[in-house]
């Protein structure tokens, strides 16, 4: 394959990847091959100068609105100091969940004011650190959660704004289990059984709890912004309500869960769609209620962090079942990666060190012109946030008689049942299992691979978000190190955990 800039069909230039002179995959100035012989396996590498550019691509789209919009990062995607300290000094503010991600927050130096609190069942040490700690805002969930936070006020002679979590009755097309909105949610106050009218007619009794807002979080994954603007109409009209009543409301708070591309079924919208969609049925719908149109906050977080994330894997052991399937085994799994378990979620991957033969169709499909020496044609350079990509000006040279092209089939050709081949083409499937004692274990089923050899490094891509903030030491496997890349510099923000790591807490009998 011809070195230079890494492109997906309809998708535009890849953050900062290349391919270099070696065939090895690049990630920002940085030789993959090299950061796993350096840093060891699983790796988790970050993109830093695409997550700047999804971060003011976002930005900018907010500000080409006619709204008043905040944005604050959702922590519970991938919250590490070093994030927070990221995602912070680009302008935003940040979403915790747990008293852990506030600590987090606070250790980076993000001042309190600019951190809001969320949480089903918040705990009494976590209310009274975050008022203790001067937070922003903290999204009250529930009726026991506001009797335990006023007493929290009490106890320390402070008033806490707050927002009202609110159900509202929009189920966005994705996976239940990241669908919140819905009636049947575990999340907020329940809009069509009356609960939060209710709420609102109570927050009197409660003086030092000062209600500025409404939020509502509709799920993740979401390619569509219809279930947004559904929500916008029926928040307004609570928000209505709650003027109404004499609150002090001025804050509309949407949530998050804008969709990103992890294969190339994937598509994701320009963060302006969404942003018009917004404003332009907030703007009825407060016509509608005759009321001004609120401050809009919004909280991304996958979107933000999930494509500039790869992780790196080694290569082990493989095994053919003929006429089922071909498996190949990798350093991590369930352990770093859990959501194909949870959600099913798909994922795809190359040989980062032998990407002369790595090229599959989630990169060429979209049509090659010519022969020989040709280039990729009619893909927009510019990534869901709308914002140029760090190599938009270049196009990538491809050699179209060394790299099969693809067809929607995902294998040029048909692929055979007993070895999982194509005709006409050394790229096979292989399902990508993980290390763990659990046979659901299990990374990508039927990726689209040259012949794997033990030692290859596997890079997965899109795995910045909801990967290492869920990871477990299952089977006492430590968690993987976490490396920023930037301008050809690596820098470790998180250590590798150790087997001396694994019984730091215990406490042996004798």
């Amino acid at each position: 394959m011809a070195p230079g800039v890494l492109e997906w069909p309809g998708h535009g230039t890849w953050g900062t990847m290349e391919v270099l002179d070696n065939q090895h995959l690049s990630i920002g100035g940085c030789d993959v091959v090299e950061l796993a012989n350096q840093f060891g396996t699983p790796l988790f590498v970050y993109d830093v100068e695409w997550v700047r550019q999804r971060i003011r691509g976002i930005l900018q789209a907010v500000k080409r609105s006619n709204l008043n919009v905040r944005v604050s990062y959702a922590s519970k995607a991938f919250c590490t100091v070093a994030v927070c300290q990221l995602v912070h000094e680009e302008g935003l503010g940040l979403d915790v969940v747990s008293g852990g991600e506030l600590y987090t927050a606070l250790q980076a130096g993000v001042p309190a004011s600019d951190i809001h609190l969320h949480g089903n069942n918040k705990s009494w040490a976590e209310l009274e650190f975050a008022v203790s700690s001067g937070i922003g805002l903290i999204i009250v969930d529930n009726f026991v959660e506001l009797d335990m936070l006023s007493e929290v006020a009490d106890k320390l002679e402070k008033d806490v704004s707050i927002l009202l979590r609110i159900s509202p009755g929009v189920e966005a097309h994705t996976h239940e289990f990241i669908s919140t909105g819905q009636q049947d949610s575990k999340f907020g106050f329940d809009l069509e059984s009356g609960q939060a009218e209710d709420v609102l007619t109570q927050l009197g009794d409660y003086p030092r709890l000062h209600c500025v807002g409404l939020h509502s979080h509709i799920g993740s994954q979401i390619f569509e912004p219809q279930g947004f603007t559904a929500a916008v109409f029926r928040m307004v009209e609570l928000y209505r309500d709650g003027l109404a009543l004499g609150l002090p409301l001025k804050i509309l708070n949407l949530g998050g869960g804008f969709g990103i591309r992890y294969t190339s079924g994937d598509r994701p919208l320009a963060f302006d769609v969404y942003m018009d969609a917004i404003e332009t049925a907030l703007t009825e719908a407060c016509r509608r209620q005759g009321v001004q149109v609120p401050e809009v906050w919004l909280e991304p977080g996958r979107v933000i962090v999930g494509p500039p994330g790869t992780t790196l894997y080694t290569v082990g052991t493989q095994k053919s079942v003929p006429g089922v399937r071909n498996y190949v085994s990798v350093d991590g799994g369930m352990t770093d990666n859990p959501r194909l378990a949870l959600y099913g979620a798909k994922y795809e991957a190359v040989l980062a060190n032998r990407m002369d033969e790595a090229w599959g169709n989630h990169w060429l499909r979209g049509g090659v012109e010519g022969s020989g020496s040709t280039k990729l044609v009619n893909r927009p350079l510019r990534d869901e946030t709308g914002v140029p990509t760090p190599h938009e000006a270049k196009t990538l040279v491809l050699h179209a008689n060394k790299m099969p092209v693809m067809g929607d089939t995902g294998v040029n050709g048909v692929l055979d049942n007993a070895h999982g081949q194509s005709e006409g083409s050394s790229l096979e499937r292989w399902s990508v299992a993980g290390k763990c004692c659990e046979s659901g274990d299990m990374l990508i089923w039927d990726a689209t691979l040259p012949h794997p050899k033990q030692g290859d490094v596997l890079a997965v891509f899109s795995t910045g978000a909801y990967n290492y903030s869920m990871a477990s030491n299952y089977n006492r496997n430590p968690k993987p190190a976490v490396v920023f890349v930037e301008n050809g510099n690596p820098t470790v923000v998180v250590e590798r955990e150790t087997w001396a790591d694994m019984v730091r807490q215990d406490r042996p009998l004798y």
